[in-house]
């Protein structure tokens, strides 16, 4: 029997755009919990990753069809790939067994949701050789996630100019799930497109106007934590790089007439606000409670989601109710915009948990816990729910990413191979700032699409030889 040639980039290029568009479903459903949230189904949520089991299956098929080529006909081959996809993958089987372990006394929706869902991701990097080929299709799969990104940030602005029921507040969230995910995501493109600028030579003026509008994107979301990864990834590029005047001119021009352009919207005074606002409440929360946990009671917590019972996973009454996170930390603070404040208790929070759990608790996760455990932060959520070991891993992985990119950002430059010289850099820039920020500001590694598109562009620095585009070169021609 015939069996139709699959064209996997394609297939992979439409799985980018379903994750990325996902998250506008919450436009077709009412919004409750104060206008923040969408109430659908359960079922809906879990539909989100068949498409991704489809890209996996398909995926591992062709390889087995093809498992007697020579790899060497891809563009990478896997010598140099297969250290850090090693890592890759035993960092997100460590997360899988400690899952496993949470399974029988955690609410089990919040271990499929929160961490088996992240341990999905360990089949991408066997998929590479599928979707990158030869130099061009890196560029393709990024430029075609850059113009996703652009389509998604002019929705950011339709509803930001005209339809602010559609924002937080006039913060903007575009297809994503929180303003400071849209943030987090126009960060991403943004420090990635900057260092391709800086880098490249001949880059259209059709990038720098796309620059521009990431960066308004960016203030529409009121994120200080994108904001402040923007700077600071601005900062570690221009240091790391050193463009030619002209260059750094010429963005800095544009730069300069958008913010001129976004101040007279308006998207400058939301950060204002929220900055003197959480200021003086710090200073009226000093040496005072900053927050209080609030009891959980029949009569106010959903004794579904707190105590759940592992035969209404298959039932489809309880599939299509709406599924409200419930979280063990429930806590009041006593005043409005205390970021700082609360960030503090966070601090204060888990360095008593450490210096009082037990030893396992520490290395694997409370084991008292019923549910997920909130925090925004990264390293917290996952020292507190997975372990330290877990945490360990996944900042050890993510931070070799910022090193193996400035390595291959030197490599690509004396190869004379600007443009791959500028990607890397570009994703080094991003996963820097995650890694020393966004980490610290939000725990947005947990969430679809960021912890994938975190994941793909992590692996592509890893995937890229500086050795052999030469010889990629002369097989191209």
């Amino acid at each position: 029997m015939h069996i139709p040639k699959i064209e996997f980039k394609t297939l992979f290029k439409a799985f980018v755009l379903f994750a990325i568009f996902y998250n506008g479903y919450r436009y077709f459903f009412p919004w409750d919990r104060g206008g923040q949230a969408p109430s659908m189904p359960l079922y809906f949520s879990i539909f989100k990753d068949i498409p991704w089991a489809i890209v996996v299956f398909l995926g591992l098929y062709v390889l087995y069809r093809n498992r007697k080529l020579h790899i060497e006909s891809t563009y990478r081959g896997w010598d140099n790939f297969n250290t850090m996809t090693t890592f890759f993958v035993i960092t997100h089987l460590v997360l899988f067994v400690v899952a496993l372990m949470h399974l029988f006394h955690k609410n089990p929706i919040d271990v499929l949701q929160r961490d088996i869902k992240n341990v999905q991701y360990i089949f991408l990097p066997f998929l590479f050789p599928l979707i990158i080929k030869k130099k061009q299709d890196i560029f393709d799969q990024v430029n075609w996630i850059m113009m996703i990104g652009l389509w998604v940030c002019i929705f950011g602005y339709i509803t930001y100019l005209f339809v602010p029921s559609f924002t937080w507040e006039n913060a903007v969230l575009s297809t994503f799930q929180s303003p400071i995910c849209f943030g987090t995501f126009a960060v991403m493109l943004f420090l990635i497109l900057l260092s391709r600028i800086l880098v490249e030579k001949g880059l259209s003026s059709f990038w720098y106007i796309g620059l521009c509008i990431f960066y308004g994107s960016i203030l529409t979301t009121t994120s200080f934590a994108a904001l402040l990864s923007m700077l600071v990834g601005m900062i570690f590029l221009f240091i790391a790089i050193r463009p030619a005047f002209n260059t750094l001119s010429k963005v800095g021009a544009f730069l300069i007439i958008s913010s001129l352009l976004f101040y007279s919207l308006g998207l400058f005074d939301k950060y204002i606000y929220k900055g003197t606002i959480s200021i003086s409440t710090y200073k009226k929360a000093s040496g005072k409670l900053l927050y209080e946990e609030i009891p959980k009671t029949l009569e106010n917590a959903d004794t579904v989601l707190v105590t759940p019972d592992m035969s209404l996973l298959s039932s489809w009454e309880f599939l299509k109710k709406p599924y409200v996170p419930s979280p063990d930390n429930t806590y009041y603070f006593p005043f409005e915009h205390t970021s700082v404040a609360a960030r503090i208790a966070y601090f204060n929070e888990i360095v008593t948990y450490l210096e009082t759990a037990p030893i396992k608790d520490i290395l694997l996760g409370d084991f008292s816990l019923k549910n997920h455990f909130e925090y925004d932060n990264v390293y917290f959520y996952f020292i507190k729910n997975d372990g330290i070991i877990v945490a360990a891993l996944l900042f050890i992985l993510l931070s070799s990413g910022v090193f193996i990119g400035l390595r291959k950002y030197i490599l690509f430059i004396k190869s004379g191979n600007r443009e791959m010289a500028g990607l890397s850099m570009g994703i080094a820039a991003f996963l820097f700032t995650s890694t020393i920020i966004q980490f610290n500001l939000s725990y947005f590694l947990t969430i679809y699409p960021h912890n994938f598109l975190t994941y793909f562009f992590l692996l592509l620095i890893f995937f890229v030889n500086p050795s052999e585009y030469s010889n990629n070169r002369v097989n191209e021609n």
